[in-house]
């Protein structure tokens, strides 16, 4: 999944160059992306965890692999997200606070 997900975005950077006005900012979104960056894999299972948390209606059966939510993999799948979106809630809030300074100092 790794190696397929670098390709994707290689192949993605490579059709933005393509599409380039010349001016080179596309090539540096290649840079976003850090070379020692691992995505994270979340095996999950939707319909149980529906199923599970009784939010799926009894007459839909049973799940078909887990009894437990944390089993299904969305509770830690909504953890990575949440700490994910913090972090860059954070970088931005960072960045306003010192640009208005900026203005303010002015």
């Amino acid at each position: 999944l790794q190696a397929d997900f670098r390709s994707g975005l290689k192949e993605l950077y490579r059709k933005d160059d393509d599409d380039d006005d010349g001016t080179g900012a596309n090539s540096q979104q290649q840079k976003a992306l850090p070379d020692d960056f691992d995505m994270d894999v979340f095996c999950i299972s939707a319909n149980d965890y529906l199923k599970v948390s009784k939010i799926k209606a009894a007459r839909d059966g049973n799940s078909n692999c887990f009894s437990n939510i944390t089993d299904t993999q969305i509770p830690q799948l909504r953890q990575f997200v949440h700490q994910r979106t913090a972090q860059f809630c954070k970088a931005n809030v960072k960045s306003f606070v010192e640009s208005t300074k900026d203005v303010l100092d002015q």
